[in-house]
């Protein structure tokens, strides 16, 4: 569905949005605003999916700056990091070293990827 339908994903990368208002927005006081800031600090307009700003989250996390995606999925964002990190590891050249897995997997676990993540959401969602 995300490839016949990409504007539902990529509105900066297709400019029907644009940073400036976005942060106008962010400025406001109304429910979500608070966390707008911190989302659009993530926001990339050569993003044509979600998953890219996922792998770059990764990337950034795994301190990996600038480094290549390799066709991953969601699963080896999700689920397979240690191969992927390995992966990258040898890639860049450099011991593979698996606790900068930490921090990403609490970036993860605090987001809507879980389902644990989800039902923070929704829970603040409907207060």
């Amino acid at each position: 569905m995300a490839a016949r339908h990409p504007g539902r994903f990529a509105a900066l990368h297709l400019r029907l949005a644009d940073p400036v208002h976005l942060a106008h927005a962010a400025a406001a006081r109304r429910r979500g605003a608070p966390r707008l800031p911190r989302v659009l600090a993530l926001a990339d307009g050569r993003s044509e999916s979600p998953w890219e700003t996922v792998i770059r989250e990764f990337h950034r996390v795994v301190e990996a700056p600038g480094w290549v995606r390799r066709g991953y999925t969601s699963r080896d964002l999700l689920r397979d990091t240690r191969d992927l990190l390995a992966d990258v590891d040898r890639t860049l050249g450099r011991t593979h070293a698996p606790r900068r897995l930490d921090a990403w997997h609490a970036v993860v676990r605090t987001s809507a990827l879980t389902a644990a993540g989800r039902s923070r959401l929704a829970g603040r969602l409907c207060r």
